[in-house]
């Protein structure tokens, strides 16, 4: 059965990478490797922002009372982020609650997600009005007046 998600795994990178090659000329390498560094660091950020997720969906079992290993709770957890890219919204969550162990409490891991979630949106929202402020239009009531 492992071969057999290898197996696939390569026909899907080797699909991608064939799309690339026949829509090269969409993609200006040119402005990529222009701005290197910040490329670069756009990829850093992404992969701390995604271990942070990962991380923060620990502490948030661990605050409920949930205890397991690291390892195997980060790979639910990066393997149900697959999930957000099939249609449904449904399926990330559903694959979490599925991947995780077997001999936990389901409700309390629905919780946690439930909870995780929660907290990204008011995160989101509040990184938002935080940003309305270097907003250079004005806006009644926000920002500044010129």
């Amino acid at each position: 059965m492992r071969i057999v998600r290898y197996l696939f795994s390569l026909f899907i990178l080797g699909f991608l990478l064939y799309y690339i090659c026949l829509n090269r000329e969409a993609v200006s390498m040119n402005e990529i490797i222009q701005h290197k560094k910040s490329v670069g660091a756009s990829i850093l950020s992404l992969m701390v922002s995604f271990l942070a997720g990962g991380f923060g969906w620990i502490l948030i079992l661990k605050k409920m009372g949930l205890e397991a290993p690291k390892a195997r709770t980060l790979r639910a957890w990066f393997l149900s982020q697959v999930g957000k890219y099939v249609p449904g919204k449904i399926w990330g969550t559903v694959s979490r609650l599925y991947l995780f162990q077997e001999n936990v409490n389901k409700v309390k891991v629905g919780y946690s997600i439930f909870l995780e979630m929660v907290l990204i949106n008011i995160t989101g929202f509040s990184l938002f009005l935080f940003s309305l402020i270097f907003w250079n239009p004005a806006i009644p009531g926000f920002g500044r007046k010129y």
